[in-house]
């Protein structure tokens, strides 16, 4: 049941194609057990590590002041966009 509300929550008007298609003979789409296949979690969990590892290191980042030079930068383009005009990029 979980997954199911879940599809419909994602995408309402494909869960409900999906669900006429059904009644029509189509098709049944197993819910629960989609994307459960060794490939898939191998790159669902691959993804959630690279995302971890990411927001942990600009998190840790923005509160250690290792990317100060980028705020700071970032609030100057804000103030005057014109700026970027002046700035010379590799």
């Amino acid at each position: 049941a979980q997954g199911n509300m879940d599809a419909y929550f994602d995408n309402p008007n494909d869960w409900a194609f999906q669900k006429i298609r059904e009644k029509k003979g189509g098709f049944k789409k197993d819910y629960a057990n989609a994307n459960t296949d060794p490939k898939s979690l191998v790159l669902i969990g691959t993804w959630t590590g690279v995302l971890i590892w990411f927001f942990s290191d600009l998190i840790g980042g923005l509160t250690d002041g290792k990317y100060t030079n980028v705020v700071e930068t970032v609030n100057k383009i804000s103030e005057d966009p014109s700026i970027l005009d002046k700035m010379s990029f590799p």
